[in-house]
């Protein structure tokens, strides 16, 4: 939720394809999201399909960085401007989907607020000082967050408006990657080939993987941070992960994050990080990211719950070792 690089904890480390590649294909990296994001496609009727397709995926991520960003204005409507203002604002219908989904994903998992914003930077700022946020801050912020709301519009003639009510700030960064990937699923899925092959990968926190060519092959996906190097075979599928090992500070003996709970204000996680896999549903790129920020500070028994209502994978990892995965996955 802040703005800040990610090291997260896994490694695409297969190329798109098990087969031999006869040509070579698109590759693009972007810096967007605060992290490296890097887009690889290949098409097997043509390069310059290829490459066509690609420019269409890197656009929309682009245009997805632009209105999430809570940090600074951009060439159109963006977090920032709604946080900078409780007026009515017009907005693209990008946000306004992007916006309809955080209030969304708010309903089904109380460690997801977008309105968290205002209480994240507070313990940003105090954590770059080696100090703990003081109660009587966090219970501050707590109330400014609970007091804030939007409204949201569509018009009949097909504009869009958003409005803040409250002094909460709103911080979409759990979600915009995840919203992202979506997006480029969608648009793969309806613009290319059935030979098409695909990822992205958005600095390892959000990764979309696409058709692999053939039955048997996969991506290779590594698991940082372990004792043992441990691997995971994937395709067609999203991930998500959140962790601490590259943000958290410890302070006389206990260790805070930048995942802030908003139920207690709390900057202290149950995991150290947490993989989440799900098959390509729609909208389940957003999902499978809010999940991976909520089950940071949900206890096990809760993780095991939502695991098993909306039938996604999980890893738990604590210091340094697995201490639960779902069943179905299998390591190696």
């Amino acid at each position: 939720m802040k703005k800040l690089m990610k090291v997260l904890p896994l490694i695409v480390v297969a190329s798109l394809s098990a087969c031999d590649i006869a040509h070579q294909y698109p590759v693009d990296t972007l810096f967007c999201f605060d992290t490296v994001v890097t887009v690889k496609t290949t098409e097997y009727s043509g390069l310059m399909y290829s490459v066509h397709v690609q420019e269409g995926t890197c656009n929309i991520i682009k245009e997805i960085d632009a209105i999430a960003d809570a940090y600074k204005p951009r060439d159109v409507a963006c977090i920032y401007d709604l946080n900078n203002t409780n007026e009515r604002i017009e907005v693209n219908e990008a946000l306004y989907r992007l916006l309809s989904s955080a209030l969304s994903t708010k309903e089904k998992l109380p460690y997801f607020n977008p309105f968290i914003g205002s209480l994240s930077n507070k313990w940003k700022e105090s954590l770059n000082k080696k100090e703990q946020l003081s109660d009587s801050v966090i219970d501050e912020e707590l109330l400014k967050m609970n007091n804030t709301s939007l409204n949201l519009e569509k018009t009949d003639d097909g504009h869009y408006f958003a409005q803040r009510i409250g002094e909460g700030l709103i911080d979409v960064g759990a979600i915009a990657k995840g919203f992202a990937l979506d997006e480029c699923e969608a648009y793969l899925y309806r613009n290319a080939e059935p030979d098409y092959e695909y990822m992205v990968d958005a600095g390892s926190s959000s990764i979309l993987l696409g058709r692999n060519r053939g039955d048997s092959t996969y991506f290779k996906v590594k698991i940082k941070d372990l004792s043992t190097p441990t691997y995971l075979h994937l395709k067609e599928c999203f991930i998500a992960t959140s962790g601490t090992s590259e943000q958290g500070v410890t302070i006389d003996g206990t260790t805070y994050s930048h995942i802030i709970s908003p139920l207690t204000g709390s900057a202290i996680n149950t995991f150290d990080s947490v993989i989440v896999i799900s098959e390509l549903k729609e909208g389940y790129g957003l999902f499978t990211d809010a999940l991976s920020t909520s089950f940071m500070m949900n206890t096990l028994e809760e993780v095991k719950e939502l695991e098993k209502s909306t039938g996604v994978n999980v890893i738990l990892i604590k210091d340094d070792n697995i201490v639960y995965k779902s069943e179905s996955l299998e390591l190696f």
